[in-house]
């Protein structure tokens, strides 16, 4: 059932907003994938559901190293919010300013100590380079947050990549399954460690996976759900 009692982790905004009037009364219907609930958003700072089970992990993961770190969001995205939490905060919004093609990361080797890429990944035709890339960015023992579309949902058990942006479908490339964190595995199997935060809107009960490859920590593979 809704919470009424809406507070959001990122502002602490008590109001929300519901822009595509999905009815109250069809929300537990988001389980199966039947209702759509990923605008539900806090009416000051705009979070969604995905952005507050974020910001659940991130609250779990904080060091006071953090106050050292050098981050790069991937996406126009709620960061900034605490961009104090960092030594150095770069944002790149893809053919927009600061523009980062992450299939060609014009980037150094080991830059950064935190990645942000939020719903990034099915956007981009070759993101098996695009992980790669991610992973050569980060300096050792660095993280990136990394989540994508509804792959916790009953029905997407499996990847379907269609191989073309599809401007039907946002431009997306592919719609990710449960078997993504295997991909994640597979790929970074040699140079990172994958953890994987199932985490629940407390406001709109929507369920969301935040993967997290930390680099050159551990050669196996554990995950928490």
């Amino acid at each position: 059932m809704l919470n009424n009692n809406f507070l959001c982790n990122w502002c602490e905004g008590t109001e929300w907003n519901n822009p595509d009037n999905v009815p109250e009364d069809k929300w537990p219907l988001a389980q199966f994938g039947l209702v759509d609930l990923s605008t539900i958003e806090c009416a000051s700072c705009g979070s969604k559901p995905r952005q507050r089970c974020l910001k659940q992990t991130l609250d779990q993961n904080r060091t006071t190293e953090w106050q050292q770190y050098k981050t790069l969001q991937l996406s126009p995205d709620l960061l900034p919010i605490i961009s104090h939490w960092f030594n150095e905060f770069e944002v790149s919004e893809y053919n927009g300013e600061n523009s980062i093609d992450l299939e060609d990361a014009n980037r150094l080797d080991n830059t950064y100590d935190l990645i942000s890429c939020i719903h990034i990944l099915e956007h981009i035709k070759n993101d098996t380079v695009a992980i790669e890339e991610l992973i050569r960015i980060l300096k050792p023992g660095g993280q990136v947050y990394i989540m994508v579309p509804q792959p916790a949902l009953p029905s997407n058990a499996i990847t379907r990549d269609w191989g073309y942006p599809d401007e039907n479908d946002y431009g997306h490339y592919r719609i990710y399954g449960r078997d993504f964190k295997d991909k994640l595995i597979s790929i970074t199997k040699a140079t990172a460690k994958l953890d994987v935060f199932e985490k629940i809107d407390s406001f709109t009960s929507k369920k969301e996976l935040i993967y997290v490859l930390t680099k050159n920590v551990l050669t196996s593979t554990s995950d928490t759900v």
